[in-house]
């Protein structure tokens, strides 16, 4: 009996010999991680730090920036914001777009990437996909006038990929679908935001996208919700009008 039991025990510390002597792979980013080390992360543990496909096998996370508009149309400009807003604001919100960030990230944006909006080039896409942690950007611009104005969207998809796990990791960005156009007068263009909101989805790869309801706001009440800085930058003349638009309107009432 006495020899069984040393035989036991003898099989025992070999098996936790060679338990501890096992390669260990470490998933975790160093805690001085920068950005080559955050992609690292995301590429082998999903955008939420959990076991998860690669990125660029699911869509995770969305940001739909404001359209560039023409030099000196303030109006326009300011209108466009409002539209990208909805957007961002309609499409964000969905369950299957956990990763999207938090209104409240979106603020930060200025600091973040030391800019005054969301009106960014395509150049500028790699830049808040990293700073966010999204895969999907959406870029627009509009033309026109207050009038008559074109609104367009491009949704690009950008991921982190490798050929295989020896060679680094690198960032792919590309557009994903045909521009998507709408043209008309401003209300024109609000009656059809929730089908651009349908399309942006689809292109990204989501076949059962909703089917979004109306607006719920006026050209110019858009406007309003362009115009006001996000985090609370109301300007002096607008205030009254625009806490009046916000208690009514979810998305005024989370600038």
């Amino acid at each position: 009996m006495k020899n069984r039991i040393s035989v036991i025990s003898l099989f025992l510390q070999v098996c936790l010999l060679l338990h501890a002597c096992r390669p260990h792979y470490a998933l975790a980013a160093p805690a001085n991680q920068g950005v080559e080390n955050f992609e690292r992360t995301v590429a082998t543990q999903g955008l939420n730090g959990n076991s998860a496909a690669p990125s660029n096998e699911r869509l995770s996370g969305i940001v739909v920036c404001e359209p560039i508009p023409p030099d000196n149309e303030a109006v326009l400009a300011d209108f466009g914001a409002g539209c990208g807003r909805w957007l961002f604001w309609a499409v964000g919100g969905l369950p299957d777009l956990g990763a999207t960030p938090a209104w409240s990230e979106v603020n930060e944006i200025e600091s973040r990437l030391n800019r005054k909006d969301l009106r960014l080039p395509v150049d500028r896409i790699d830049d808040l996909a990293r700073t966010l942690g999204v895969n999907r950007v959406v870029t627009g611009e509009i033309k026109g006038d207050a009038q008559a104005c074109t609104l367009t969207y491009q949704v690009h998809k950008t991921v982190i990929e490798r050929d295989d796990r020896f060679n680094p990791l690198r960032r792919q960005t590309g557009p994903l679908g045909e521009p998507i156009v709408v043209t008309g007068t401003r209300e024109q263009i609000v009656l059809q935001l929730p089908e651009v909101a349908r399309q942006i989805l689809l292109r990204c790869g989501m076949e059962n996208a909703p089917q979004f309801a109306a607006v719920g706001a006026t050209p110019d009440e858009l406007t309003l919700c362009g115009l006001v800085q996000t985090g609370g930058g109301i300007p002096d003349a607008q205030r009254e009008e625009f806490l009046q638009l916000a208690a009514r309107l979810s998305l005024a009432n989370l600038l």
